[in-house]
């Protein structure tokens, strides 16, 4: 569980340095953190959902915006 919770956050903060600027509803930042994950053999539940939202929560709140 610990790896997995370190993946998803490099998953989030990939997601912000690439997608962050053309997409301001955050649909191609979630999408990309999800295909990385599947290629990974993770099925997308809602505990795993949670994960990716409570990694978006400890980015800075200069990145959320």
């Amino acid at each position: 569980l610990a790896r997995l919770e370190i993946l998803i956050e490099n998953f989030v903060e990939a997601a912000e340095q690439l997608y962050k600027a053309d997409d301001p509803e955050g649909n191609k930042r979630k999408d990309y953190v999800n295909t990385e994950l599947k290629k990974l053999g993770v099925a997308i539940t809602e505990q795993v959902n949670a994960m990716i939202e409570a990694a978006v929560f400890k980015l800075p709140k200069g990145d959320k915006e």
